[in-house]
């Protein structure tokens, strides 16, 4: 199923993909695009949402809107939190276990996930990151050209504080959903020290991360 409205803007729709029928509700997985917050499209992650669902998930890949000069990260965890109110409104038409969702997330997919999971661990179980950054203030991530402007859109200003509410890692806490993270190892635009860290920073909190490194990948 393709271009199904989840919410009022035109950006919010998604595809779903759903594994053979089943008498016992199906575990959800979301999955968030990559693009630089400013780009990308749910059909980039159709087919791991495909593996997803051949492994008896039902798969939602989801388009939320993009940063913009009026349209910021706030916009974007808002947009997620739709789609799980959407969900779990659908679950029983659906066969959906809402007590079981879990995100899928790439690049600035991972980020969000990760941002709207660690700010609402009562409803995410798990986080799959594939590079996703994790420490938004960062100086090595920063440091990547186009980063900071990138950055800078989503927060929508310069103030710290701000900056910190959109920071994955500053949110960890022993209760964060497990979190698998998996970075390559050349990465040029997120750097693998992203995953490494958030990783630490769970395991320390007494939660459970896992990062799997991979060589000679970039990007």
């Amino acid at each position: 199923m393709t271009n199904i409205q989840y919410g009022q803007e035109t950006s919010q729709n998604f595809s779903l993909v759903l594994p053979s029928p089943s008498r016992h509700l199906l575990p959800v997985i979301i999955l968030l695009h990559g693009g630089s917050w400013s780009g990308g499209q749910k059909e980039d992650l159709n087919y791991i949402a495909r593996r997803f669902a051949d492994y008896g998930f039902a798969a939602f890949s989801v388009d939320y809107r993009l940063s913009s000069s009026s349209i910021h990260g706030i916009d974007m965890i808002q947009d997620i939190q739709t789609m799980v109110n959407y969900i779990e409104n659908m679950s029983i038409r659906l066969n959906l276990d809402k007590n079981r969702i879990s995100f899928f997330g790439y690049s600035a997919g991972a980020h969000l996930a990760m941002l709207y999971a660690y700010n609402s661990p009562q409803k995410v179980k798990s986080v799959i990151s594939i590079a996703g950054p994790t420490d938004i203030l960062d100086s090595s991530l920063l440091a990547v050209p186009g980063m900071y402007n990138a950055l800078l859109q989503v927060v929508g200003d310069t103030i710290r504080d701000h900056w910190i509410q959109f920071n994955p890692i500053h949110f960890i806490n022993y209760f964060s959903p497990s979190t698998l993270m998996i970075h390559g190892l050349n990465d040029e635009t997120v750097p693998v020290n992203q995953s490494v860290r958030l990783c630490d920073a769970l395991n320390k909190a007494g939660g459970y991360g896992k990062t799997i490194l991979i060589e000679n990948h970039k990007e």
